[in-house]
């Protein structure tokens, strides 16, 4: 669980009451054939969820399949994602991802990214850029540039805290005869405090920069709704597949009980967990041999080359389209 940026919260402020329901309304199915369930002790629940969240770290090969609709965009997007994970190795991946734009159905853009033995690499067309491990003289990102900032931010630490003390409980259950695991998590009311207290200061600064009517319009939805805690997650409950360490369902529910946010896994799409498969062979995360390999010197040339390939391809595909 983590505090909901500002940017979140704003979002759900202003969307159309509509356009929100419509998204988030589920799918009817068929009722299903669920068992009694059987109570799990909290270390046994909280065991089952930390494994459900964590499965990165099991070595193996893996496969994730994630397909979205990209409204705004009129187009589909599909990103598969192979990894193999070994013990006392570095982890190798190889993400595909397949754009099929709604004016160009017969005309796919694919996009490769690896990760091998020398790093990180983009594939952008018949060119595979290595972004390099480190940066450019003079220049620190990401541990280095926190360090170095005196940037430290002990609520993420507190945050840890409060999710490490919170309440987590369990059940076993039987779904149409395959196992299944309900996890709750809430958190105290001391956490509920500081996630609010963090977000209405995180809120204030947001608002600064929105228009006078766009900021009348988040007070009055606040005002309506009793408060940015009304869009506050403060309980979880997961279903779990216990085979697969996998999570189904996630569902969020705001400190007055009422559910303001699901995740569920539809019946005719790929779960967005990942699956075991046979062990991947080296070969799979190696560069194809018609592409002309580019090594940049540091990550801010390897940057700066991926943006203006992004950009032709974006030229091209409008020329095609015209």
């Amino acid at each position: 669980m983590s505090l909901l940026p500002a940017s979140l919260a704003l979002a759900a402020l202003i969307l159309p009451p509509a356009a929100a329901t419509a998204a988030s309304a589920p799918a009817e199915a068929p009722a299903a054939a669920i068992s009694a369930p059987t109570p799990l002790t909290p270390a046994e629940a909280k065991e089952e969820l930390r494994r459900a969240q964590n499965r990165a770290s099991e070595p193996g090969s893996f496969r994730r399949v994630v397909s979205r609709k990209n409204k705004e965009g009129g187009a589909t997007i599909t990103t598969t994602t192979l990894t193999l994970r070994r013990t006392g190795q570095p982890t190798f991946t190889r993400t595909e991802t397949v754009t099929v734009y709604d004016a160009q159905p017969d005309q796919p853009q694919k996009r490769i990214a690896l990760t091998n033995e020398e790093g990180h690499w983009q594939i952008l067309g018949n060119k595979a850029v290595l972004r390099p491990a480190t940066a450019a003289p003079g220049v620190k990102s990401g541990d280095a540039a926190q360090k170095a900032k005196g940037s430290a931010r002990p609520e993420v630490d507190q945050m840890k805290k409060f999710v490490e003390e919170a309440t987590v409980s369990g059940e076993r259950f039987t779904e149409n005869g395959q196992p299944r695991l309900r996890v709750t998590r809430e958190l105290g009311p001391e956490a509920q405090r500081f996630i609010k207290e963090k977000v209405d200061a995180e809120l204030a600064k947001a608002k600064k920069e929105l228009s006078f009517a766009k900021r009348v319009l988040v007070n009055t939805v606040l005002a309506a709704k009793g408060g940015i805690g009304a869009f506050l997650p403060v309980r979880e409950v997961y279903v779990i597949d216990p085979a697969r360490h996998a999570i189904l369902t996630s569902k969020f529910y705001n400190s007055d009980g009422k559910q303001i946010s699901e995740m569920e896994k539809q019946p005719e799409a790929q779960p967005n967990t990942e699956e075991r498969i046979d062990e991947l062979p080296l070969e799979t995360f190696a560069l194809p041999a018609d592409v002309e390999v580019i090594r940049p010197a540091t990550r801010e040339e390897a940057r700066e080359l991926i943006r203006k390939l992004m950009a032709e391809e974006k030229k091209v595909r409008g020329a095609q389209a015209n």
